[in-house]
């Protein structure tokens, strides 16, 4: 991935550009989503330091007329110079969170 690219998402990652909440993702990136019961499982990635990519999973619970939301990077690997493969390993980590 070319630093320009890099660059736009960090950009979006650290809110430097309009966005619809504290934690909004590019939604491309986004490898895996599933809802089960009152819990929204979705995997990202994540810049890391040095032109790496850390995958993530956002976990979104609806608890009343409360929504409560999680970003982890735990469980998912390690930072991986491809985002492709960052998305790959929060995508099984997303899985086994959800159960499916």
């Amino acid at each position: 991935m070319d630093k320009e690219h890099y660059q736009v998402l960090v950009d979006l990652i650290l809110m430097r550009t309009p966005s619809s909440g504290p934690h909004q993702f590019i939604e491309d990136v986004m490898a895996f989503k599933q809802t089960k019961g009152n819990m929204t499982v979705e995997a990202c990635v994540l810049p890391s330091p040095g032109q790496m990519f850390k995958g993530a999973i956002r976990v979104t619970t609806v608890r009343d007329a409360k929504t409560i939301e999680r970003v982890t990077g735990r469980g998912c690997g390690r930072p991986m110079r491809d985002a492709d493969a960052a998305l790959a390993m929060a995508e099984t980590a997303a899985r086994q969170m959800i159960g499916a």
